[in-house]
């Protein structure tokens, strides 16, 4: 299913640039993807369909698919049962500063109490809960499609926040750590700092009216995508700066993102996964062992130990940055031969550096595309 051109694997060999090659009845192979791990429905997940990922502060492990959530336990997932709603999509986690374990599905908005999941809050018939966040304050903050952010400072009750001029069909929020709370509507990007609103549009260099996930960088920028597929926007707070295909983006459709322990941005999009370091995009995809040619929205996690862990269509992904190839590296090159006016050159010649031509025939010696 990965790409494996024959079943007995005979031999294997990991070359001088960490290339693994497998040999066996068929033919050779190479393969790129040491650094990652997939999982999919045969390691226990719900559905292959993976969003969100968390680590919670006890240690475990919880993903949300397109049907359920899972946990990791004794080497495989576990699906976890959550009250009244056996199969709902699983949309987005939250452990607060408490060390209260939210989840946030398309039947409305869960917590964890002891070892059970209960609904706490049900906001409407249809009652999608797209993303969660905890404000400097404590504040449980929610995005319900359709009419857009909810808060609660006890947990229990929950009240519209009303954002002058946005709607929210299917908005996103953010804290800032600065405390300030970012949100994405339907018209712009609008931002509260505590007493008022703010909110920025096309006008003001958006490339399009309808922001989707937030991201904020190690130097404190936002980053976003859009509904439509217009690329990628990052904001300072003064100016837009918008990056797309000619930038070297490998899709415009940009479904999730995050920020590495390195400060690069990863960037899950229609096409795999790219990774930017501020002046180059290098993308990952399934010749290089990610789970799918599509990322999921949602689908980026940061761990403790650094590595990353990626929700795609096809399953979950988890990389180990320190097992990377990379793929900027200059391959090794050897010197095949040496001519001088055509007359082949042995070694240690000496030639008058008057006159004449030297050619050098080069070997690159690298199986890395």
């Amino acid at each position: 299913e990965q790409g494996l051109p024959f079943d007995a694997v005979r031999d294997l060999l990991i070359d001088d640039e960490q290339l693994v090659w497998p040999v066996g009845f068929g033919g050779v192979a190479t393969f790129l993807g040491r650094s990652f791990e997939s999982f999919g429905i045969d390691d226990g997940l719900p559905s292959r369909n993976v969003r969100p990922v968390l680590r919670d502060s006890s240690g475990t492990l919880w993903v949300g698919t397109l049907r359920g959530l899972a946990r990791w336990s004794d080497g495989r997932f576990e699906k976890e049962e959550i009250e009244d709603v056996p199969w709902a999509r699983v949309l987005h986690l939250l452990e607060d500063s408490r060390n209260t374990l939210w989840v946030a599905t398309s039947s409305g908005l869960h917590r964890r109490e002891g070892d059970r999941f209960q609904r706490v809050f049900r906001f409407s018939d249809e009652a999608w809960v797209d993303q969660l966040a905890e404000g400097a304050d404590g504040a449980i903050w929610a995005m319900q499609r359709g009419s857009g952010p909810k808060r609660s400072r006890d947990g229990e009750n929950f009240e519209a926040v009303e954002v002058p001029g946005q709607t929210f069909r299917n908005g996103r929020i953010m804290v800032h750590s600065d405390g300030s709370v970012w949100v994405s509507g339907d018209r712009g990007l609008s931002r509260f700092d505590g007493r008022r609103w703010q909110t920025w549009t096309v006008d003001d260099g958006l490339a399009g009216p309808e922001p989707y996930y937030l991201c904020e960088d190690s130097e404190g920028a936002i980053w976003f995508g859009y509904h439509a597929s217009l690329g990628l926007t990052r904001f300072d707070g003064k100016t837009f700066r918008t990056y797309d295909e000619d930038d070297g983006l490998t899709n415009p459709a940009v479904y999730s993102l995050g920020v590495d322990g390195h400060g690069n941005l990863w960037i899950g999009t229609a096409r795999g996964v790219d990774r930017f370091d501020g002046e180059r995009f290098v993308n990952y995809g399934k010749a290089e062992g990610y789970a799918s040619a599509e990322s999921n929205s949602a689908g980026f996690f940061l761990d403790d130990d650094g590595s990353l862990w990626f929700g795609t269509a096809e399953g979950l992904s988890h990389h180990r940055p320190e097992q990377e190839i990379d793929l900027a590296a200059a391959p090794r090159v050897e010197v095949a031969q040496l001519d001088f006016e055509g007359t082949r050159l042995e070694s240690g010649a000496d030639v008058p550096w008057r006159k004449g031509t030297v050619k050098a025939h080069v070997a690159v010696l690298t199986y890395v595309e």
